[in-house]
């Protein structure tokens, strides 16, 4: 006797073909998850690199008006019970039109002067990984941002705020929105390197990122997390 194909057998293997597809392409990759991990030694170097990628789901450049905050990228705590929101932190906002992400330093639970506001280009999209980098070097007590590789502002140190003091024993690192709208945006790898990372070494950077020898500390897109390299 023949069998005909049911209409739910051939959907079901039209759905199975674009999902293989889609991992395939790794626009289906799922992110991992938010986490908190202990940060101690992953800041308080003469000199480093923080790196991540994200990825948003709205227009970066038609954001409403006015000062919107979308939550925190990561964020370093310093573990002290009597003002938990001390430490650093790099979060997503938008202002005016346009979306940006802020690194500020928080003390005695005060919000410091910002360390910096990297600015996110024309040519970033909504639905598109951007590769995030912060670099810190105490000898020339300055930190620089870049996305996808191009600088993106500069600071110098602020008085009487050292990056000892943020990650003690006690500190904590957590990677994703901790406020804000979790759908706004997406937190993907994230890599600590021991190294003031160079603008070629940053746009050149492996997609998705990936350890090497100069790697501390990294989450990579399968939610995975490996010590020093």
């Amino acid at each position: 006797m023949m069998h005909r194909s049911s209409p739910y057998r051939i959907r079901n293997l039209l759905l199975g073909v674009i999902l293989a597809a889609a991992f395939t392409s790794g626009w289906a990759q799922t992110p991992p998850r938010p986490g908190t991990q202990p940060a101690f030694g992953l800041l308080d170097l003469d000199e480093g690199t923080i790196e991540c990628a994200i990825r948003l789901s709205f227009d970066p450049h038609t954001v409403p008006g006015g000062h919107v905050g979308y939550g925190s990228i990561f964020r370093f705590s310093t573990g002290d019970a009597a003002f938990p929101q001390d430490g650093l932190t790099m979060s997503l906002h938008s202002r005016n039109g346009g979306a940006f992400i802020r690194v500020q330093f928080t003390s005695s639970g005060r919000a410091v002067a910002n360390v910096l506001n990297i600015g996110i280009g024309r040519t970033e999209q909504a639905g598109e990984w951007m590769h995030i980098a912060l670099t810190w070097s105490r000898a020339e007590r300055l930190f620089r941002a870049y996305v996808n590789g191009r600088p993106s502002g500069s600071r110098a140190f602020l008085s009487g705020l050292d990056l000892d003091a943020v990650v003690t024993s006690r500190a904590t690192m957590t990677i994703g929105p901790e406020g804000g709208d979790r759908k706004n945006f997406e937190v993907g790898a994230v890599r600590i390197s021991r190294i003031q990372r160079t603008p070629d070494d940053l746009a050149a950077a492996p997609s998705p990122l990936r350890a090497d020898a100069q790697t501390l500390w990294l989450l990579d897109e399968a939610g995975a997390v490996g010590g020093e390299q």
